[in-house]
């Protein structure tokens, strides 16, 4: 117990130490009418980002979505660089409500994903997706910069595609 609330220290004074101007932040939210425990299950398990957000090339976990569990993405971010390797860490997890990752520590670059699925009634739920990143990985990504409104507009047209992409896998069956 001692050493989750050492690790959870950690990781808020690392997230806190690479939250600056340089990084760029989108949300978005939609409701899916499918049951909160099915998106949540869905969305919380890294290894289906692939089938909604276009950049996965795959995700590997070594365990089931929970506190701790590690997971390595790999994602095209250019021609330049096809196969970018993150290593995320959940790092708060509220099983069937919110589940955030964050890079480990180590990484050369920032991200945190914050997933988080309300309850409307038996049926439905509200989607909520946030994340920040670095911006410095576009440039790592295209080999030059972007300016941080560019990213940003960039970011908030993929969150839109994702939270429709979410929203139709998991309306797909009944």
């Amino acid at each position: 117990m001692e050493e989750e609330r050492e690790n959870a220290i950690k990781f808020l004074l690392y997230s806190l130490s690479h939250f600056n101007a340089m990084h760029i932040q989108t949300q978005g939210q939609i409701v899916i009418h499918k049951n909160a425990s099915t998106v949540f299950a869905f969305i919380a398990n890294l290894e289906n980002d692939k089938l909604w957000r276009k950049e996965i090339n795959e995700t590997i976990m070594n365990a089931p979505a929970q506190l701790g569990v590690l997971a390595k993405e790999s994602s095209f971010l250019s021609k330049r660089v096809p196969a970018h390797v993150l290593e995320l860490r959940c790092t708060q997890f509220i099983l069937n409500k919110s589940i955030t990752y964050t890079t480990l520590p180590s990484s050369p670059f920032y991200l945190q994903s914050i997933r988080k699925v309300e309850e409307i009634d038996d049926h439905s739920c509200r989607f909520i997706y946030e994340i920040c990143f670095d911006q410095s990985i576009v440039k790592h990504g295209l080999g030059f910069g972007l300016p941080a409104f560019l990213i940003r507009m960039v970011a908030q047209t993929d969150m839109k595609k994702y939270l429709l992409k979410v929203k139709e896998l998991m309306e797909l069956f009944k």
